[in-house]
């Protein structure tokens, strides 16, 4: 079994490869992209709204409302809106 240190580094490399919400499911990489990004960490506050907009325009109608129901949104700016 594997500890939180291993899968917290494992989750850390997605993040740089920048495919995390493809391989983990939204409804947990979201929130963990969230999490990193309120404490500080500079890659997913990054990735994390570019994944938010990308996810949004290109995936499926449950994402999408996901996205929106839990205020993921929120976090794009105007001009990030409007280009969804």
């Amino acid at each position: 079994m594997k500890s939180i240190d291993d899968l917290a580094n494992e989750f850390e490399e997605l993040i740089e490869e920048e495919d995390c919400t493809d391989i983990i499911h939204s409804n947990l990489a979201f929130p963990l992209l969230k999490k990193l990004t309120e404490v500080g960490d500079p890659m997913p506050k990054r990735v994390f709204k570019e994944e938010i907009a990308r996810r949004y325009k290109e995936g499926n109608i449950t994402v999408r409302t996901y996205l929106e129901k839990e205020g993921y949104l929120n976090y794009l700016n105007k001009d990030e809106l409007a280009i969804l």
